[in-house]
């Protein structure tokens, strides 16, 4: 008996995806998730800092970014000045090899041949 399942059309879900996404994939691969998900209707994308002398800080080099003023965000939503924050990296380009090359890793380690 095949199924098919068919989600009704249109966004239904309003998602704000926050992670650190900072070396393991999984914040990453619920991103893509949300952002290919037809019933889903992303309406921002926020990383927590990590700090300078964390292990799981990822390396500058990996791509390019800017430092950008980081908001504070009003009772209404709006954004508001935040002077008292650290910088904002806001990356133009990633180089994604070494977290798909730690999954395939873990998934060598871990993972199941059916």
């Amino acid at each position: 008996m095949n199924v098919v399942f068919s989600p009704p059309s249109g966004a239904r879900f309003r998602v704000i995806s926050d992670d650190d996404y900072a070396g393991d994939p999984d914040g990453l691969f619920q991103l893509a998730h949300h952002l290919l998900s037809p019933s889903v209707q992303v309406r921002a994308v926020t990383g927590s800092h990590v700090a300078a002398d964390d292990p799981f800080d990822a390396d500058p080099a990996s791509g390019r970014y800017a430092l950008l003023p980081r908001p504070g965000i009003g009772d209404d939503g709006s954004y508001l000045p935040n002077p008292e924050e650290h910088p904002l990296r806001v990356y133009s380009g990633l180089d994604v090899r070494v977290m798909l090359e730690d999954l395939h890793a873990k998934l060598g380690l871990h993972g199941r041949a059916r």
